[in-house]
């Protein structure tokens, strides 16, 4: 056989190896448990739970496949030490008559702070309120009391007794998270944002091909090497374009980020129907081992929407930071000289690079900065492997 048959047959094989694996791991639908700690304040104990009494929230669940609740345990050393038992039921508030989900957890004993978690036979209903109750059975040698907040602090219920008690039980919740709500989530996501995703590669590449093909002094370029390139400079571009614009008392603006892009376009074309005037032609080659890359490049778009699909603003104190710089710069259309009006600093020394991308897209796509700042920090995460390639290549 000869070499370049054995790399088709090779690609074959490990295309059809990869389909059969996809198809498996759907049909299996696998899922992890993901915590989230709904109600995180345990600042004050709860009335005493004796033995025949009851202590009872309200909630709700936001998503499906929940399989677990856990609660902590607030006693004084050394805690409960003879054996207890405990059960939870959740009844829907609305239909008393529905048969409630009953988990049960039987203690050697109860430590102080000691999570108490309980695993459910079956998944309420999501978008559902219902009745949390736990009780104690046997006759424990001290009450058990639950952590709890001090004050309002879980809008999904409410902490009772008879009527409305002051505060929350803290509490965590275990969902099975499946590999088709993670898709799912991903693809909504990425839908959802899709105009967005589009400004914010013309804003890279319009610029970045154009200076790309200014600089280019061959007629053959693979297709991909070519991408991170042109990826390259436009990141390099936007940086600059401010930073020249700051030093000459220019303000950048959204019609003149989209005059940009525009203009580089524009002169894209202009260079490819002057080329094909001389009778030159650039030709992109398109390999099959760059289906494995773009696929990679799918893949890690896929998993950093699924990772941030909870967050709402920028993750952690840098976020803020981030946010700020990239909110000044797409107020005033220049490169910081201050923090003004958002923190206190006399001069402004920091690499801006990210921040000028983020806030000529909040600009062009008409988001709020930390909207821009979120969805370009994902998109550039999922670019890292582009970058990779385009370091080994170049």
């Amino acid at each position: 056989m000869k070499p370049l048959h054995q790399r088709q047959a090779a690609l074959v094989c490990a295309g059809v190896t990869l389909l059969i694996g996809l198809g498996w791991a759907w049909a299996r639908n696998p899922w992890h448990k993901e915590r989230i700690t709904a109600q995180p304040f345990a600042q004050v104990p709860t009335y005493p739970l004796e033995a025949g009494g009851a202590i009872q929230q309200s909630l709700s669940f936001d998503a499906p496949n929940l399989a677990a609740i856990e609660f902590t345990a607030a006693l004084a050393n050394p805690g409960l030490r003879q054996p207890i038992t405990i059960t939870l039921t959740l009844a829907p508030a609305d239909a008393p008559d529905e048969a409630p989900i009953v988990a049960v957890r039987r203690l050697s004993g109860v430590r102080p702070n000691e999570p108490l978690r309980f695993e459910l036979p079956s998944s309420p209903q999501e978008g559902t309120l219902y009745l949390a109750t736990l009780r104690v059975e046997g006759a424990p040698e001290r009450p058990l009391a639950l952590w709890a907040s001090r004050g309002e602090a879980y809008a999904g219920g409410a902490l009772l007794k008879g009527a409305q008690e002051e505060g929350d039980l803290a509490f965590t919740l275990y969902f099975r998270y499946t590999l088709r709500q993670a898709v799912g989530d991903a693809l909504q996501r990425i839908f959802r944002t899709l105009p967005q995703i589009i400004a914010l590669l013309l804003l890279l590449l319009g610029p970045g091909v154009a200076f790309l093909a200014l600089l280019l002094r061959t007629e053959e370029m693979d297709i991909a090497l070519g991408l991170g390139l042109a990826l390259g400079a436009g990141l390099a571009f936007w940086p600059l374009l401010f930073l020249w614009g700051t030093a000459l008392g220019a303000h950048l603006r959204p019609w003149a980020v989209w005059a940009v892009v525009g203009l580089s376009i524009g002169g894209v074309a202009l260079w490819g129907l002057r080329q094909s005037r001389h009778g030159i032609a650039v030709r992109l080659h398109w390999a099959r081992e760059d289906l494995v890359l773009f696929a990679a490049l799918a893949m890690g778009l896929v998993l950093r929407f699924v990772q941030a699909r909870h967050l709402i603003v920028p993750n952690w104190v840098d976020g803020l930071h981030h946010t700020v710089i990239a909110q000044i710069m797409a107020d005033v259309g220049q490169v910081p000289t201050g923090g003004a009006p958002f923190v206190e600093m006399i001069r402004f020394h920091y690499h801006f690079g990210f921040h000028a991308v983020a806030a000529a897209l909040a600009m062009a796509a008409h988001l709020e900065p930390y909207q821009a700042v979120l969805l370009y920090g994902q998109v550039l995460n999922a670019l890292a492997a582009l970058a990779a390639y385009t370091l080994s290549r170049a």
